[in-house]
């Protein structure tokens, strides 16, 4: 099935499943979401407008991310690198700063936020107010991925080979 709407980007560069089983499409054009409403006859996509939806924190997205609470993480796109949050309604938005700009961004089973970046891994744990330094054994480069594996461990992409940090 093919879902348009007018003024909408033609290409998608990320797309992401809500707690309520809606799609949610990141492209040029910002946000987008395709859900069927109580009473309709069939989903809508709609563009998503609010507070969030500027170039600053929702333009063209190449990294977003749904936590389980249903809120969602991106990267602060100019000035300062911050990793940025932003609700369903699109009202509200908390940036916490970065020291490197962002290249991935994960949430682990525990809710802590992962954020890879262009000078190693770091971190924000679901009750700071900061993001603070992953310890080692993580070297201080480029972060090309993160994932999580059953036992908790995260295993972690750079320039020079891949890494487990084990769960504490």
């Amino acid at each position: 099935k093919s879902y348009t709407m007018e003024n909408a980007s033609a290409f998608s560069q990320q797309i992401l499943e809500d707690l309520e089983g809606g799609l949610w499409l990141f492209g040029y054009t910002g946000p987008a979401h395709l859900s069927q409403p109580k009473g309709s006859p069939g989903p809508r996509l709609a563009r998503v407008e609010g507070r969030c939806d500027d170039d600053s924190y929702f333009g063209f997205r190449d990294k977003v991310i749904l936590d389980h609470e249903g809120f969602f993480w991106t990267k602060n796109l100019r000035g300062e690198p911050a990793l940025v949050r932003c609700d369903r309604d699109w009202n509200r938005i908390a940036a916490y700063p970065s020291p490197a700009p962002i290249s991935q961004i994960f949430q682990d089973q525990k809710g802590t936020l992962w954020m890879g970046t262009t000078n190693g891994l770091f971190l924000l744990r679901p009750s700071a107010e900061r993001v603070e330094r992953a310890q080692a054994p993580i070297p201080h480069e480029m972060i090309s991925f993160i994932v999580e594996d059953q036992l908790g461990g995260l295993w972690v992409g750079t320039e020079k080979g891949v890494w487990r940090r084990s769960p504490k």
